[in-house]
Formats: C-alpha cells, structure tokens, sequence
C-alpha cells in the first residue's frame, strides 16, 4: 500500500451492474452490457456523493525483442495500474478486472499487486487475456498497485495501436474505467503504437525483398 502523492483527472460514476460480463473488442473500449446509471439512492454511497477513486494506467515497452526501436510482434509491453482512493476514509470491496485485446497475450504468472489477491492470471490454466485482482480494502489518501506483462500478437501489416482498459469495481459496484495520465481526456482507455511487419514482395525482375514501410 502506498501514499497517494499526486491524483490524476478522471470522471467518476456510479451505477448498478447486472451481471453482465466486461468484453475487449480489437478496436473499441470495452463493453458493459445492462449497466444502468444510478444517480440515486444516496445511502448506495459514503459520504455525500459518489465514491473518489481514481484508476491510472500506463504502459512500457521493456522487451524489443527485434532491436527495431518500435513496438512489433514478439515484444513484450509492462502496464502498471494505480488504483487511487482520495477520500478520507477506507473503501471495501475494490476489485479489478482486465481484458486483453486480440493483439496482446498475458504472461501468465507476471501479474503484481500490492494489495489483496490475484484471482485470475497467475495460475497455470488461466488464459491470456484475463486478468482480476481482489484489491479488498484502500485506506483514505492511499492507492494499489497491480502490474502485469503482455507480449504483443496478431499484429496487422503496417500501423497498429492496441488499446488496453481496467475496470475497477468499489461500493456499491460501480464501474471506475483506467485513465491514461499522459493525456488530457478523462477516463480514456492506454493506447501504444505497434508495427506489423509486410509481406515478403517478389518483383517482376525476380527480386525479392521485403516491404517493411520503414518500420524495421
């Protein structure tokens, strides 16, 4: 558990979740079905309004495994969560849950949390592209840290940008979406540039090379 030195800006909600499963789509943020925005039933809440807590959510590249100063397949990619409690008082019950995009598989036994207990995505059997922690309990003006590796997959020719979004879960259940602190929109899900390599080319004259677009 650690102090919370600074906050980052994100838009706090409060909802009531029925049941539905969090899903990653290869392009999108991901999907929450049936959730019904709750703005009342002040005793769902402590203190006066909704719950401050706040999720950041960076990434790193810390293995090029091709030496090609870019993010491309095989690489491997670290994000570091911070789950950030600014009230004055502890919350219970804080759980999050992470699902990996096509272009990303979990590492699976590389999951780290300070607090609480990895349910999901150290465990020989779990799959690769889930992830949940049971944070349990935050103390007033502190924050978690859960951290994890994913090596980069199933990359398209060209361009890429893979996404990546927790969730977190507190009283009474509401849904806290991750925030990338180096942008300015609130609540937006970690994006990073990836590079998919081109089809090997065999030209008329009978040269073959292959069509990197520069990337490598």
């Amino acid at each position: 558990m650690k102090k919370v030195i600074t906050t980052m800006s994100a838009i706090t909600i409060a909802a009531q979740f029925n049941g539905a499963q969090a899903e990653q789509t290869e392009q999108s943020q991901p999907v929450y079905n049936d959730l019904q925005v709750d703005y009342a039933g002040e005793n769902n809440f402590q203190g006066s309004g909704f719950l401050d807590l706040t999720v950041g959510k960076t990434v790193e590249l810390i293995a090029d495994n091709d030496a090609s100063g870019t993010v491309t397949t095989g690489d491997t990619l670290a994000y570091r969560i911070e789950v950030s409690n600014n009230e004055s008082f502890g919350v219970n019950n804080v759980y999050l849950y992470d699902y990996l995009e096509t272009k990303l598989s979990l590492n699976v036994g590389s999951v780290l949390t300070s607090d609480g207990t990895v349910v999901y995505g150290n465990n020989q059997n779990d799959n690769e592209w889930q992830i949940e922690v049971d944070i349990d309990f935050i103390p007033g003006g502190y924050y978690a840290v859960v951290e994890f590796e994913a090596e980069v997959v199933n990359l398209n020719p060209g361009h890429n940008v893979i996404y990546n979004e927790a969730v977190v879960y507190g009283i009474p259940g509401s849904p806290y979406f991750s925030d990338d602190p180096t942008t300015s929109e609130p609540d937006d899900p970690t994006l990073i540039d990836a590079y998919g390599a081109y089809p090997d080319l065999i030209f008329d004259d009978g040269f073959e090379g292959s069509a990197s677009g520069g990337f490598f």
